[in-house]
């Protein structure tokens, strides 16, 4: 197994987007474990221990980065990344606390959030290097990521990992 893979994203906003990469690295990485909440938790799981779990024994974090992913609001308007318990929030905090390779995925035409603009248990996250998935490179966008994820198993960069790498 090629180690697992922890699919991280609003729901929100960039759902679509995550589960067409989810269901594209399945298929291109058949021996690897790829957690996405809305496949692999069961009907009366505890959500936040399921979580847990996952990022515990996961390797790699996708963050999925869509254009509104910094600035989408709550019911009472508050920015959703600024609330410790928002859970994209936590799923990246948790990773970057535990040494986990997170990997920003930029999609819909996003850019990098700046450091400046994320709270500060995540500011991390914007010195990492981001890759990008974009509709008209698609397949692509999503081979460059499986070469990225299963170079990690070899300790090295993977031929054509080096497509779609974006700042």
């Amino acid at each position: 197994m090629l180690g697992d893979v922890f699919i991280n994203y609003r729901r929100q906003t960039d759902s679509g987007v995550a589960g067409r990469v989810y269901d594209n690295l399945n298929r291109a990485l058949p021996d690897a474990s790829i957690f996405m909440d809305v496949d692999k938790l069961n009907p009366g799981d505890d959500f936040e221990v399921a979580l847990a779990r996952s990022l515990a024994s996961c390797k790699i974090m996708l963050a999925i980065v869509g254009p509104q992913w910094a600035a989408l609001t709550d019911e009472q308007g508050q920015v959703r990344l600024e609330s410790p318990d928002d859970f994209v929030r936590k799923e990246i905090r948790t990773a970057l606390q535990a040494g986990v390779r997170v990997i920003p995925v930029l999609v819909n035409g996003a850019s990098m959030p700046k450091k400046s603009a994320l709270p500060p248990d995540l500011q991390d996250l914007a010195k990492r290097q981001a890759m990008e998935v974009r509709h008209e490179r698609f397949n692509d966008d999503i081979a460059a990521i499986a070469s990225a994820i299963a170079s990690q198993r070899r300790g090295g960069r993977g031929s054509g990992c080096c497509t779609g790498w974006s700042r």
